[in-house]
């Protein structure tokens, strides 16, 4: 992960939104495998999203080699979130173009759920801005994966490239499934102690960017 020495970057409201409800969605997939046959399962309300916002989460991202094959989600409690169209990613490397939603900076994000049907791996991922980022995946365990914040391209869509690994060395690991993702830009943040009041409404960070208005 990159690490910024002065200024933090603010997971905007709608990708933290997203990942409360994937992980409330997680914890009911991991119920569902532990309950018997005859029980229903529980779908939390929060995952009644509409099939529209389901399949919106594919609009940043452009599949290219590597994952073009989709496929069923494997988690049922995770269908009315994430839909029903994931992407399998098998022993050569995927690739992508990603173009992150929300007011453009510096820096972004990568939201999204990892499947390992078969055995655990770990996933890396690689961008055009030579940025990296890896994230173990343990067997038949939903995980929601945060990437970032990695530094975007200033030409728009950033190239990205995920590749299986396996656990304990950097050898390709088993197939992986993988949700449609989110990106969103991040928001530039200060730390208190850098920053100073210009006026009765805005916070100025001292060599770096202006924070959003005080409340």
């Amino acid at each position: 992960m990159t690490r910024l020495k002065q200024v933090t970057w603010a997971v905007p409201v709608t990708l933290g939104a997203l990942v409360v409800a994937l992980v409330l969605a997680v914890v009911v997939a991991r119920k569902e495998r532990q309950s018997p046959p005859s029980v229903a399962p529980q779908v939390s309300v929060r995952q009644q999203t509409t099939s529209t916002q389901a399949a919106s989460f594919d609009t940043y991202a452009t599949y290219g080699a590597g994952l073009t094959h989709v496929v069923p989600s494997p988690v049922a409690s995770l269908r009315p979130t994430l839909g029903d169209q994931w992407r399998e990613l098998g022993h050569t490397t995927g690739r992508l173009l990603v173009s992150p939603s929300g007011t453009r900076s510096r820096y972004f994000e990568i939201g999204l759920v990892a499947f390992a049907p078969q055995r655990s791996a770990r996933l890396e991922v690689l961008t055009s801005t030579e940025q990296r980022g890896l994230s173990p995946v343990d067997s038949r365990v939903p995980e929601v994966l945060n990437f970032g914040p990695f530094l975007a391209s200033r030409h728009g869509r950033t190239g990205v490239a995920f590749t299986s690994v396996q656990p304990h060395s950097a050898n390709i690991g088993a197939s992986l499934v993988l949700s449609p993702l989110q990106a969103e830009y991040l928001a530039p943040v200060c730390p208190l102690e850098l920053l100073t009041l210009k006026d009765t409404t805005l916070l100025e960070c001292e060599n770096g960017p202006t924070r959003t208005k005080a409340a």
